[in-house]
């Protein structure tokens, strides 16, 4: 048994040398670099389950770096590293959440298969407010109540979750468009497509293995809005579909939900499902609204 089967997402470190060295020294390192450079060499990929048939792609990841450090520097800047360090050295074990994986030196109990191991991550998301991965909870559940039974579908989800059976993220992965950490949209620069496609975390989704990993999934979920996934027939909009299936014909291959713009070809790959910003949900419309919208769209049993 291998923790990680998805042989795209294996063949992403499959050049890279055994991490075995002394983790807190490296993040000592780490934080020393600078962003651009060090993740053009190490870059982001994203958390969750990596045999998930499920792909959730937001704009940015929506905190500050200043005042949520540690977040920062686990969730991002050492994800490469915490990944290439289980696919080469712990991807014999059977247990996703087994102690090794997140109490090694200096991870403070960290674990990139599902970002609610770290403390700071599990208050900011259950303490008060309209997060992302309460909104992921809720899809997830729609879909997971059209397969399950109803003893399975009891207390599923939890807010640091003892096993991996129990967490959001067993059932999808989790990645951003951009690199870049922002708070919220609005804050510093606004997203530049022109300049994002000369960028390493652009040409690391388009050709590079990460990219092939991403275009593995059945079902990718772009909830990153018109300024970073552009509208639809628009330019932009066709570049970012691409990145995920470039078998898609914009013209052909769209269908209007109630509130996505839904994106599928019989040609194969991913359906690509591009709607507003999940946490939109909770002010403009109900919750209902957005478990319906997914609950009637057969993800590729995610369960």
């Amino acid at each position: 048994m291998m923790l990680i089967k998805n042989k795209k997402y294996r063949e992403i470190f499959a050049s890279q040398p055994e991490n075995k060295s002394d983790v807190s020294a490296q993040i000592t390192a780490i934080s020393r670099k600078e962003d651009k450079d060090f993740l053009c060499h190490y870059p982001y990929i994203g958390m969750g389950n990596p045999d998930a048939k499920i792909l959730f792609v937001g704009s940015e990841k929506g905190f500050n770096p200043s005042t949520s450090a540690t977040i920062d520097l686990h969730e991002r800047k050492l994800n490469f590293i915490h990944w290439n360090n289980i696919v080469n050295n712990y991807n014999h074990l059977k247990d996703y959440f087994h102690p090794i994986l997140k109490l090694r030196n200096g991870l403070e109990g960290f674990n990139p298969f599902s970002p609610l191991t770290l403390n700071e991550t599990a208050e900011k998301v259950y303490g008060k407010g309209n997060h992302t991965y309460k909104k992921m909870e809720k899809i997830i559940q729609a879909q997971f109540l059209n397969y399950a039974t109803a003893a399975e579908a009891i207390n599923l989800f939890e807010i640091t979750p003892g096993s991996f059976h129990k967490s959001l993220f067993k059932h999808c992965f989790v990645t951003e468009i951009s690199d870049l950490p922002k708070s919220n949209q609005s804050q510093g620069s606004e997203f530049n497509f022109k300049k994002f496609k000369k960028s390493c975390r652009y040409s690391h989704m388009q050709t590079g293995r990460i990219g092939d990993f991403y275009r593995s999934f059945k079902t990718v979920i772009i909830y990153a809005g018109s300024r970073y996934a552009g509208v639809h027939n628009s330019i932009q909009r066709a570049e970012i579909i691409a990145l995920f299936n470039p078998l898609i014909d914009m013209k052909k291959d769209f269908r209007r939900g109630y509130v996505s713009d839904i994106y599928e070809t019989k040609k194969g790959g991913a359906r690509i499902i591009v709607c507003p910003h999940l946490t939109s949900y909770g002010i403009f419309r109900n919750d209902y609204i957005l478990s319906h919208e997914f609950s009637v769209m057969d993800l590729g049993q995610c369960v």
